[in-house]
């Protein structure tokens, strides 16, 4: 007998293993619904870019990833993404598109269960420079009814690098 058909068994268990949902899954439900947003942006000095709009979340491929789906009240700005738990690397991973880019945000991090939070990081192309910059974004529960989203970005080049900044908040409220 060969020794690939000694652990193609093994190999298969291996791949459902990574197919079952965890305890770090049921987390989505608290997130699962209709959601109020308001979206606060800092694009440099001055006042914030403030707008609203509602996100839509639901649970999809089995309770595996959370499905969002953004439109601000005007609908010049959709958005969608997905959110999982990722059982092999054992960490949360997530993807955003909108309308507003022709490029992926990923992120990757971890849960605190102490705060209720996530902090989840990437990296993605600065479009006014076209150099690299750092992405950090923390999901904060606050009751079952609130949660928040708060994203910076960190220059990795030139005379900012380094230098954190917040450039959007997000107030989730469910809908009645």
């Amino acid at each position: 007998m060969s020794n690939q058909s000694k652990t193609l068994p093994d190999e298969l268990e291996a791949c459902a293993a990574v197919g079952q949902t965890a305890e770090q899954h049921a987390l989505f439900n608290q997130f699962v619904g209709s959601w109020d947003a308001v979206v606060t942006i800092w694009m440099g000095p001055g006042d914030p870019f403030v707008s609203e709009g509602i996100m839509e979340n639901t649970l999809d491929l089995g309770g595996r990833f959370l499905h969002q789906h953004y439109t601000n009240n005007d609908a010049s700005f959709n958005g969608r993404g997905y959110w999982g738990y990722n059982t092999l690397d054992q960490r949360w991973e997530g993807f955003w598109i909108d309308d507003m880019a022709t490029f992926f945000q990923l992120e990757r991090g971890q849960y605190d269960p102490a705060s209720t939070s996530w902090e989840m990081k990437g990296e993605m192309t600065d479009p006014g420079s076209g150099k690299p910059m750092l992405k950090r974004t923390v999901i904060t529960i606050k009751d079952a009814d609130h949660h928040s989203m708060e994203t910076y970005f960190t220059q990795t080049q030139g005379e900012h690098a380094g230098q954190e900044s917040k450039c959007m908040e997000i107030q989730y409220t469910r809908k009645p």
